[in-house]
């Protein structure tokens, strides 16, 4: 299953869920079809503004999320 939300809160306890690297991420206004969609910065030179995460240890964290649920 695709957990995004608890994942997010998960992060706040435990950072080592989620493998991360610094990007600019930047809002698209000028495409009608991506209008609003966040994306990765062109240049490979601009300056990072997030911590983007990039690989998940989503069997790690699905079991510590079913036993927080279930305790």
């Amino acid at each position: 299953p695709l957990l995004h939300d608890p994942l997010a809160v998960g992060m706040v306890f435990d950072p080592t869920f989620c493998e991360t690297q610094p990007m600019r991420i930047e809002v698209e206004t000028r495409s009608e079809r991506l209008n609003g969609a966040t994306v990765p910065a062109r240049a490979d030179d601009a300056e990072p503004n997030a911590e983007v995460c990039v690989a998940v240890d989503a069997r790690r964290f699905l079991n510590h999320f079913v036993t927080t649920l279930t305790a």
